[in-house]
């Protein structure tokens, strides 16, 4: 699941998560999250104070639940500044994020932790990059890695490969060449991917 919100003028928290596990058991498990974004983003804002509310929240609402209590998500969380030029984030196990410069320079979004909710606390580190107007950021689940794991080179990659040829496109070209690749691909998983033009 993905959302983004709009902080105040300059500042968007945008999020990708991905609960372990399929059927509704992950269904509630996800819609439990989902309840809990647009306050804990507009309240903490900053990535690891974000990350840290919602692995202490799902850590907790279902410990006393035998059903639920092995649950677990990955997430990036990241706070655009369109005034500053600026994108703080941090990643709890989930597929490294894309940031793509005008001139071509690519940026890996791996700084974080480990996934959410395995245990009560952790340390977090945060990534910061600055970038400049129509930069493009791609995030994305392990479905998409899965989708390119045949090709007999490392799926991470191959993604970024494909990202960093899309640069002077538009994300809705760059969806679509991303879509194309996985076609082209045996897909075993769900897929999520979110491509933002930043301002």
């Amino acid at each position: 699941m993905y959302a983004w919100y709009k902080i105040d003028k300059y500042r968007y928290g945008i999020i990708l998560y991905d609960v372990m596990g399929h059927g509704l058991s992950a269904a509630l498990v996800s819609m439990s999250i989902r309840s809990l974004l647009r306050g804990i983003i507009s309240k903490y804002q900053e990535p690891t104070q974000v990350i840290r509310e919602l692995n202490y929240h799902i850590y907790n609402l279902f410990q006393d639940n035998e059903r639920f209590s092995s649950f677990f998500f990955t997430t990036l969380y990241i706070l655009v500044d369109s005034y500053k030029k600026e994108i703080q984030y941090a990643n709890a196990g989930h597929p490294p994020g894309l940031l793509l410069s005008n001139d071509g320079t690519l940026q890996i979004l791996d700084k974080g932790c480990i996934p959410c909710g395995i245990y009560s606390k952790i340390s977090i580190d945060k990534g910061v990059f600055h970038y400049q107007p129509k930069a493009k950021i791609l995030i994305y689940t392990d479905g998409l890695i899965d989708s390119v794991d045949s090709l007999g080179v490392k799926p991470t990659s191959v993604v970024e490969q494909c990202f960093s040829q899309q640069r002077g496109t538009n994300s809705r070209n760059t969806i679509q060449n991303i879509r194309q690749l996985i076609k082209e691909n045996k897909r075993n998983d769900d897929i999520c991917i979110v491509c933002a033009t930043l301002a």
